[in-house]
């Protein structure tokens, strides 16, 4: 029993190679020796048809002096088959002029400013994360002492204010006073939403506490007047707390920038827009 069900597989295995074959050598029958056998491309693309193009406009007969060319049976101008390679520098430039272009971001010397300097050192050293990234807070940052950063106070400390004026620090914005009685509450000194084309300034305006400190942190790059993304200024005698704040190439579209103060509660959320340099843009100052 077991021999003939051996001997079953073994015919029906010997049925379908035969099969295959007389499919094979049928399609090889058929295939038209101008192209070549079975898997022959390369020997199809290298022969010419029998029988030449014959474009329905002109039955295969083109002027040799109009410059005209037969493709796909059909009678075209030579430079419909251009190579793009080939195009003239206007077409290259109506081209270019089409894409939208971004630019890039530029890079900063190490000693253009001392805030610009202690990011640098950052990065050499490794020290001082929180000088670097906005999820990172120092513990200055976290129990801010408005006594010692107050000329005015008996506990003020020249260095504590220094050092804190000197050190970039995005993730100020995530610590500010919590509510309570007396403490009052940041608001914008502007529109929320504002435009500005790429390469101009803008000057953003919250409200602050006079000569206490205001951090603004952009999340989309951009760049303060120190250079950076973040910058910590103080409000003057008026209350009132202002950044310059431009995007230079590199910078476009909806710019997420938020303020913070460690001696007022919640935190302002503005948008700076920034339009290509040609696109004029409605700039709220």
């Amino acid at each position: 029993m077991a021999n003939n069900k051996k001997l079953q597989a073994a015919l029906t295995v010997v049925l379908i190679l035969l099969f295959g074959g007389v499919v094979y050598l049928g399609f090889q029958t058929l295939q038209s020796p101008e192209y070549g056998g079975l898997g022959d491309e390369e020997v199809a693309d290298n022969r010419e048809p029998r029988e030449p193009i014959v474009s329905p406009r002109t039955d295969g007969k083109v002027d040799p002096s109009s410059g005209d060319v037969i493709a796909g049976g059909v009678e075209r101008p030579s430079s419909d088959l251009a190579s793009r390679d080939k195009a003239d520098d206007s077409d290259t430039e109506l081209a270019s002029d089409d894409l939208f272009n971004y630019g890039q971001t530029s890079p900063i010397k190490a000693d253009v400013n001392e805030q610009v300097a202690a990011a640098y050192e950052a990065i050499k050293t490794g020290k001082h994360p929180e000088r670097l990234s906005v999820a990172i807070a120092s513990e200055t940052a976290r129990s801010f002492d408005p006594e010692k950063f107050d000329p005015e106070s008996d506990r003020y400390d020249e260095d504590y204010r220094k050092a804190y004026m000197r050190s970039p620090e995005p993730g100020r914005v995530w610590f500010p006073a919590q509510p309570a009685e007396g403490v009052s509450r940041i608001q914008p000194l502007m529109p929320r939403y504002v435009e500005v084309p790429q390469g101009e300034e803008i000057t953003l305006r919250v409200s602050g506490e006079p000569g206490q400190p205001v951090t603004f942190t952009s999340f989309d790059l951009g760049q303060f007047e120190n250079k950076l993304t973040t910058m910590t200024v103080v409000a003057n005698d008026q209350g009132v707390a202002e950044a310059k704040f431009q995007g230079p190439p590199g910078t476009i579209d909806d710019v997420a920038i938020m303020a913070a103060s460690p001696v007022m509660s919640g935190q302002v959320r503005l948008t700076v827009h920034v339009t290509m340099p040609e696109t004029e843009g409605t700039v709220s100052q």
